[in-house]
């Protein structure tokens, strides 16, 4: 499994977000459904108790000029 950042900030309030748990994206999104190597990150902020969810590689990454890319790793 890949490593997460261990910075990350929340955009809100610049709490830390903590990582919850990560599960494989090919199970919770369509577009996803032939990439067996994407994630979906849950975070929650500690400051003030919102929930981001990340997916790696991002949609937009995915979907456009980086795709030949992230097959190749």
């Amino acid at each position: 499994m890949k490593k997460t950042p261990d910075n990350l900030v929340c955009p809100i309030c610049h709490g830390k977000l903590i990582l919850s748990q990560s599960e494989m994206a090919n199970e919770r999104f369509d577009m996803y459904e032939n990439d067996p190597d994407a994630l979906v990150y849950y975070f929650k902020c500690q400051k003030c108790g919102r929930d981001f969810e990340i997916t790696d590689p991002p949609v937009d990454e995915r979907e456009g000029e980086y795709r030949e890319y992230w097959k190749e790793e």
